[in-house]
Order: structure tokens, then C-alpha cells, then sequence
């Protein structure tokens, strides 16, 4: 319940903004609309709140990376690319680890 209702929140504040901004509704909005039916599909199918918060936290970094979820090809190129990012970013990590007393 705690997501659908942060989705709700944040659908509201968008609405507002956009509201404040500019009479012609943004693409960002009608994302946001879509991931709330979506929460809510989820929901009705039984998943737990820990799995609808990763896959809401998913889509909102898609959205904001401007992927086009309506093309799949374009979906699965952002995934592989993410993966090879922080695959790249954990091997850093282990190499780091082990010099702190090579020296000595």
C-alpha cells in the first residue's frame, strides 16, 4: 500500500507542477500514469510490497534515462547497458580493496 501511495503523491505533485507550468500535458505525466496502473496491477496479482518498490524504482530511472518503454529492442539496450555499468563499477571495487596493504 505504502508505494501505490507514493505513486499517488507523486502523480499529484506532477500534476500540479505541470499545471503551473505549461496547458499541455508532458510525456512525464502520462508515464506516471501508466507506472500507477501498473503498481496497481501488481498489487491485484500479489506481489510483495518489497518487489512493486524495485519495479517502480526501475521504471522510474527508465523514464527518467528517456527510454521509450514502448520498444521493447530499446528496453532490453538499457538493461545490458546498466548491468555492464555497475558489473564495471563492482570489479573497481574489488580491485581497491586487496592494495591497502600490498606494500607492506
Amino acid at each position: 500500500m505504502r508505494v501505490a501511495f507514493l505513486a499517488e503523491c507523486h502523480l499529484k505533485q506532477k500534476a500540479g507542477y505541470v499545471q503551473h507550468t505549461s496547458p499541455i500535458l508532458n510525456a512525464h505525466s502520462l508515464d506516471n500514469g501508466i507506472i500507477a496502473q501498473f503498481i496497481i496491477h501488481l498489487q491485484k496479482q500479489a506481489y510483495a510490497e518489497p518487489t512493486i518498490r524495485t519495479k517502480y524504482k526501475i521504471l522510474r530511472v527508465m523514464i527518467d534515462n528517456n527510454v521509450n518503454l514502448d520498444d521493447p529492442e530499446e528496453v532490453k539496450l538499457f538493461i545490458a547497458r546498466r548491468r555492464a555499468l555497475i558489473k564495471k563499477k563492482t570489479q573497481k571495487g574489488k580491485k581497491r580493496k586487496g592494495r591497502g596493504f600490498d606494500g607492506i
